[in-house]
């Protein structure tokens, strides 16, 4: 009982019926399943905003996106937002303005239909993953990367997409409703 997340019954009349149905296929019971999307987010080292010029100039959601966290980025330190939209990024602030583009591209994807069932990060993408999930504040993982806060003061909640912990090497997954 506890290795199928299902039960499936029926009624024979005879030793055939009883047969064909076990044969049967459960996929015919229970209809095709659908793959649920995983997102993983890596390491994100752009170096510069020159890559981002050209996705912001034709995509109206990405650009919206983009400039909402810019916004938060200056409402937090405006010194920090300075050199944001510069060819060649200060090395100290790449992981902070690496974070503001993947957010944007990603929250982008998840705008215009693109959900996964599970997201994740590595490196700097633990981040954007977070903040995805619903787990983060975006202004919280601002705040770490920019070095005003400690990661462990964060309060985490639960994630609105299911996500894999890379330390603890589990699925945390979302409160569902049916």
């Amino acid at each position: 009982r506890e290795s199928f997340p299902y039960r499936r019954g029926f009624r024979a009349s005879n030793r055939e019926e009883l047969r064909s149905a076990l044969r049967a296929s459960m996929d015919a019971v229970l209809g095709p399943k659908e793959q649920e999307l995983c997102f993983r987010v890596g390491r994100i080292h752009l170096g510069g905003f020159t890559p981002v010029e050209g996705i912001l100039e034709r995509n109206g959601i990405f650009r919206r996106r983009l400039e909402s966290l810019e916004a938060k980025l200056t409402d937090l330190d405006a010194t920090a937002a300075r050199d944001f939209r510069k060819g060649v990024w200060p090395e100290e602030r790449n992981a902070l303005y690496s974070f503001v583009v993947g957010q944007a591209y990603v929250s982008s994807l998840i705008e215009v239909g693109i959900r996964p069932g599970i997201i994740t990060g590595d490196g700097e993408g633990v981040w954007i993953a977070l903040v995805t999930a619903g787990m983060a504040a975006p202004e919280d993982a601002l705040m770490v990367l920019s070095g005003a806060m400690l990661p462990d003061q964060i309060q985490l909640s639960r994630p609105v997409f299911g996500f894999y912990d890379p330390v603890g090497r589990q699925v945390l997954p979302p409160y569902k409703f049916y």
